[in-house]
């Protein structure tokens, strides 16, 4: 379902962005929604490292989170075990390296900030909500968000660090066209102030693109247009609640910048 398709109100200010809450609540069933930010309306909710890379190839998944694990604990504190494949899934996502998860999160707010980004004021974000128990019911048959160390969790996790093309030869009939709504562990503050959560997937799969079953009530996900000339007053609407870059990535690099462009008085 395409965001002019479902959402039936184009944000563009406070009261805009309420009633496209309203219209994802009542759309959607009454269940707490998966929510997720787009700069650009056009962007599919595809996981990144299945989606074209910078040099018009594809994302050599293994190499880049293998390569990940094994230069991060010279940087940071707070990793994961060697063995926690989950734990490293999450982190290296949330520092921007490409992998099969698809972050969302909790808070229409967060994911509001994302769509409304400084980089993309030229075309019209959109903001997408997600039905993570009725995902996990049309893929699996479960109605609910499902643990990280569920099977049908752990055998995607697991595929994202196996080098072996047999292996994923091999799991091709369970895991093509397949993503599940999963919980976020909160193993880096960005996760918890962000109140993270993450859809996996098996491969290119859209989100937006799965077609409707007959008889399907609700959707598995509603989208929205954010108009691209109100992005400017949204981010300023936004600091005046408390989501700013600085609350949402809370390291040193992001404090400083914040205080530097914050409009001190004398």
């Amino acid at each position: 379902m395409c965001p002019s398709e479902g959402g039936a109100v184009t944000i563009s200010d406070l009261g805009s962005f309420d009633r496209a809450l309203h219209i994802a609540h009542m759309v959607l069933g009454g269940i707490f929604p998966f929510w997720r930010g787009h700069g650009n309306f056009d962007w599919p909710l595809t996981a990144e490292v299945f989606r074209t890379g910078p040099r018009g190839k594809a994302h050599p998944e293994v190499t880049l989170i293998r390569t990940f694990m094994a230069q991060a604990e010279s940087r940071s504190q707070r990793c994961p075990a060697y063995s926690d494949f989950v734990g490293w899934l999450m982190l290296a996502r949330h520092f921007g390296l490409p992998t099969r998860l698809l972050d969302w999160s909790m808070s229409p707010l967060v994911a509001l900030f994302f769509a409304v980004g400084e980089r993309h004021d030229d075309v019209d974000g959109a903001l997408w909500a997600l039905s993570p128990g009725r995902l996990n019911e049309r893929m699996i048959g479960q109605n609910r968000v499902l643990l990280v160390d569920d099977p049908e969790v752990m055998e995607l996790v697991k595929l994202a660090f196996v080098p072996d093309q047999s292996v994923h030869d091999e799991a091709k009939p369970r895991t093509t066209g397949r993503a599940l709504a999963i919980g976020a562990r909160e193993i880096d503050p960005r996760v918890m102030v962000q109140q993270g959560a993450f859809t996996i997937h098996g491969d290119g799969i859209d989100l937006a693109a799965i077609p409707p079953q007959p008889h399907q009530t609700p959707p598995l996900v509603v989208g929205f247009r954010v108009e691209r000339s109100a992005k400017p007053a949204l981010r300023q609407l936004l600091e005046r609640y408390g989501i700013t870059r600085g609350a949402l990535f809370p390291d040193l690099g992001s404090l400083a910048d914040e205080l530097k462009h914050k409009p001190w008085s004398g």
